[in-house]
């Protein structure tokens, strides 16, 4: 049986409608027919048995069928497009699978079936449905989503412009306050409409009526043809189960606290730490302490010769065992670039890739003292570039899950430490990949889980170590500094520590206005030779580095192919990675123009808070001394009465909130509030204290709780003794009148803080909230709701 469902039959669908189509049609088919057939180009859906049949048997009746439907969608446009729509697709498979043009006269032909098996074949053994959709030659295309990427909140949505195959303009919205549009009527441009409001009622409508009560997030391919805009696809982000969560990943212990020679290679301590480039910063780095630093042996490269080949092997295998890094170092003080480094390695392919690289060393540079630097590799579960600067109080951490390298073009988390007092404002963002060792010591990228991906990559409390002893090393250094660190690594215990392992001085990280540029993606030096024309094309052009190779991350020929190539054109380079790092270090010093796409706008630091309340003699000192920007007025002894009032009350509200290890500071702050009131009053705290206690010896204290509840003269007939007492556990606000109520002093005792209470009031649409805080009492007026009724 022929199952192919075309969109001028086909029913119009809701979200949950549309969802068990999709084991039949694939996701993407099947969410297309919720969409009003206006808003779409048509189209038709071809279910998996059909599509297999058609593979299975090209001449049969059913080809035949299709071809008649896929010519009279080709006709309404002039071509036609076949899509992919593959059983089980995700967000995740976005580009994987194919999506193919073609025109009336192939439809005829062998190339139609011959389309259709290519893009089975991208299926990859997948059910693969197919959607055949009138093809609108585009003069704009782009996408519209709401994904967990863009925002935790379902309104805040990114839209992409593509003019061509690689520039594209992106822009964002909210669509809180937009008005879906009619579902009848084509989606249009208009003039005076921005962009943005267009998108966002096409958002509104996905929001409030497809994917109202529905967990899914969406991305939508869409084209414009003249001023109608047409929505051609949609992607449906769902829970994602391939990506990883970092917070979970295994880190094997890295780091060997004592370290030993071996027959060859020795253990990077002692005047080895000043010798060798490499082993410098660390020793620079050195905290003075007993912490682990990174666990590094040398060999001067005159020492790697054949005879030593099997010498060297058994202190690779006995020091290091596994996943070991060698560098190449010159002696401190002196600079050679280029220097050959490896991947991770087994201790025979250590050895091998020595002996391999020491002649030539010794070839090229004979005048050099030059030597491997082995260390195990630094696993940690996250990484981080800091910038500490000892004349200010503030440090700037940023930070990333896996190898520091991926810190350079992704996507990183940013806090601002005020070290006085630990304060922590922090940025977190979206990361959406992290860089991490695999089996075969190379280092590849992988999928976070993207539920995860908006997590803090370091925790608060390593972030304030990675501030406090990154400012103590700028200290110690008496300059600004950039440090990187791996963070949570494990030594043989599984004891974690925070390592530092290089630093530079500062450069200058200012961000520039990011502007509306048309942003291309350079993945590799070759894309770079097509800039000159696309600079011809669009004004304000602009390139974001991805690289597509781990072997680019740190490779200065390729950031110096970058910057040859954009400076001479004026155009920007658009990094996603740390500004601290050293890719944004390169750009900048060969005079690229570089915004920082994922720093922050502006600097978040607390901002200023009043008090207005009377403090401690010391506490402005106490501010200057934690460099904290303050301002202190001082009040007249005459009116000083009042300001100890409010500070008497909260205190007492103060010991009345606070835990049995708290309570006696707190009755001293009391007590010295009765000090400070007694000395304005011109009384002397002895002799108020004795008064105390005549009249404690006179009439009692407060120690039984009682509470006068009224009195009044008694009558003839009533007798003068008291009523019987009872027992009271509060003390209620009062109404006294249609427009009145009676607060006593006694509800501040009981009040909760932050709990507002209602007064009602007759005969007004406003109600009073009252509601106590720490240090006042709020009043709030509150309209009542009104229920707004519809003309029909």
């Amino acid at each position: 049986m022929t199952e192919i469902l075309r969109s001028d039959t086909a029913h119009l669908l809701d979200w949950s409608g549309a969802a068990p189509l999709a084991s039949t049609y694939g996701e993407k088919g099947a969410r297309l027919l919720v969409l009003p057939r206006v808003w779409t180009p048509p189209f038709a859906l071809v279910s998996t048995a059909t599509v297999a049949e058609i593979i299975n048997n090209p001449g049969g009746e059913v080809l035949g069928e299709l071809a008649s439907v896929a010519s009279h969608l080709a006709s309404q446009t002039g071509a036609l497009i076949l899509r992919s729509s593959v059983v089980g697709e995700s967000i995740w498979d976005r580009g994987t699978y194919k999506s193919i043009v073609v025109d009336d006269s192939e439809i005829i032909s062998s190339q139609f079936i011959q389309s259709i098996a290519e893009i089975v074949r991208s299926a990859e053994g997948h059910q693969c449905a197919l959607i055949l959709q009138s093809f609108i030659e585009p003069d704009e295309a782009g996408e519209l989503g709401n994904l967990l990427r863009i925002s935790r909140t379902r309104d805040h949505w990114e839209y992409s412009v593509r003019r061509d195959e690689t520039v594209v303009e992106v822009g964002r919205l909210n669509s809180q306050r937009d008005v879906a549009p009619p579902k009848g009527v084509p989606i249009r441009a208009r003039v005076g409409l921005p962009r943005e409001r267009l998108f966002g009622s096409f958002a509104a409508w996905l929001n409030n009526e497809i994917l109202r009560g529905h967990r899914n997030r969406v991305n939508c391919e869409w084209v414009r043809r003249g001023d109608t805009f047409f929505v051609v696809q949609i992607d449906v982000e769902d829970d994602d189960i391939y990506g990883i969560n970092p917070l979970q990943l295994d880190v094997e212990p890295s780091i060997t606290a004592h370290l030993q020679d071996g027959e060859i290679l020795r253990a990077g301590l002692g005047p080895s730490r000043k010798q060798w480039d490499k082993l410098r910063v660390l020793d620079e780095l050195d905290e003075g302490h007993t912490r682990p630093s990174g666990s590094l042996f040398y060999v001067p490269i005159e020492q790697v010769i054949v005879e030593n080949r099997e010498a060297l092997r058994t202190d690779f295998q006995r020091l290091l065992e596994k996943n070991i890094v060698v560098r190449t170092s010159t002696e401190a003080g002196k600079k050679i670039t280029n220097l050959p480094k490896t991947d991770c390695l087994s201790p025979d392919a250590a050895v091998d890739w020595c002996l391999e690289n020491a002649e030539g060393l010794r070839s090229r540079h004979p005048n050099e003292q030059l030597a491997f630097i082995a260390h195990r590799y630094i696993a940690s579960r996250s990484s981080a570039w800091v910038r500490a600067d000892p004349d200010t109080p503030i440090v700037e951490v940023h930070g990333i899950w896996g190898l520091p390298d991926g810190i350079q073009f992704c996507p990183f988390d940013i806090w601002e430490i005020h070290i006085p007092t630990e304060e922590i404002t922090e940025y977190t963002n979206y990361k959406s990949n992290v860089l991490l060792l695999q089996p075969n010591g190379t280092w590849r990228y992988q999928r976070v889980r993207n539920e995860v991906a908006r997590f803090q990559s370091i925790g608060k409390s390593d972030v304030l170590d990675l501030a406090k002893r990154s400012h103590a090393i700028a200290s110690r250094m008496k300059q600004a500094c950039h440090i990187m660190w791996f963070v949570g690594c494990l030594d043989e215990e599984g004891i974690s520590s925070n390592i530092p392992w290089y630093w530079t001085k500062a450069h200058s990280t200012e961000n520039l206005d990011r502007g509306n540029y048309q942003m291309t993606i350079v993945k590799n030096s070759s894309d770079l030779s097509y800039l000159g024309e696309m600079k011809g094309r669009y004004q304000r052009l602009a390139i974001v580095l991805k690289p597509d190779s781990v072997d680019l991350l740190r490779n200065n020929d390729f950031l110096e192919a970058v910057a040859r190539s954009v400076k001479p054109l004026d155009v920007p380079v658009i990094l996603e990675g740390s500004t601290l790092a050293h890719a944004f270090y390169q750009l900048t010093k060969h005079g690229c123009t570089v915004i920082a796409d994922a720093e922050k706008d502006h600097s978040r630091a607390r901002r200023q808070m009043n008090f207005g309340k009377l403090v401690r003699d010391g506490i402005p000192e106490k501010i200057a001394r934690q460099q904290e920007q303050h301002s202190v007025a001082t009040v007249p002894r005459g009116a000083r009465l009042g300001y100890l009032i409010g500070k008497f009350i909260e205190e007492v509200l103060e010991a009345r909130e606070a835990d049995k290890p708290d309570l006696r500071a707190e009755l001293a702050d009391i007590f010295e509030v009765l000090r400070a009131v007694s000395a304005v009053s011109g009384e002397a705290i002895e002799d108020v204290i004795a008064e105390a206690d005549r009249k404690r010896a006179k009439v009692g204290g407060f120690d039984e709780g009682k509470v006068l509840i009224t009195t009044s003269l008694p009558t003839a007939q009533s007798s003068a003794h008291p009523k019987a007492s009872r027992v009271i556990t509060g003390a209620q606000i009062e109404r006294v009148g249609p427009a009145a109520y009676r607060v006593p002093f006694s509800y501040l005792g009981f009040a909760e803080i932050g709990q507002a209470k209602v007064l009602k009031f007759e005969g007004v649409d406003h109600d009073i909230q009252i509601t106590l805080q720490r240090d006042c009492v709020e009043l709030t007026m509150v309209r009542h709701p009104v229920q707004l009724r519809l003309q029909v």
